[in-house]
């Protein structure tokens, strides 16, 4: 092999760069809520922080036997921090003896922990109400993640 081969092979090796925080949180968004949208919630799960898992099963619990999710877009990333992070969708859904469309705005605040990118909260922040199934009277003590939300908003 000649010499001028071996260390232009070795270069474009070095060029590519591991990926950056941004990318590490939209492929874990990506991953989540691409698994949540086909009722894949054991496989959404490994995106969620451990003490958020129990409350997101149970908004998540009408998915698919109440309602079926057609779409979810990815509309936005931000970071906050270093170490937190807002991701909006855009869900399309239907009730399951409706055929009425329906569009629901969601805000999901993310924090990088061991693992990765991890789901520690998520509110309905515009369109549609009924996508997600009603609060427990613990979790309508919470404050919202995301400016301007209301605990109205979480349904």
């Amino acid at each position: 092999m000649p010499k001028w081969l071996a260390i232009s092979l070795l270069l474009a090796a070095g060029c590519v760069a591991p990926p950056g925080p941004m990318e590490r949180l939209s492929n874990s968004a990506y991953g989540l809520n691409n698994a949540t949208r086909f009722g894949r919630l054991d496989v959404a799960l490994s995106h969620v922080a451990a003490e958020e898992q129990g409350d997101f099963m149970h908004r998540h619990s009408k998915w698919g036997r109440d309602v079926r999710i057609v779409d979810v877009e990815l509309e936005g990333l931000r970071l906050i921090t270093p170490e937190t992070a807002e991701v909006r969708l855009a869900v399309s859904w239907h009730r399951l003896d409706e055929t009425t469309m329906r569009i629901s705005n969601l805000a999901q605040k993310w924090t990088q922990g061991k693992s990765g990118w991890e789901l520690v909260e998520e509110l309905r922040a515009g369109g549609s109400a009924g996508l997600f199934a009603k609060p427990d009277n613990k979790k309508a003590k919470r404050l919202p993640a995301v400016e301007g939300v209301t605990t109205a908003d979480w349904q």
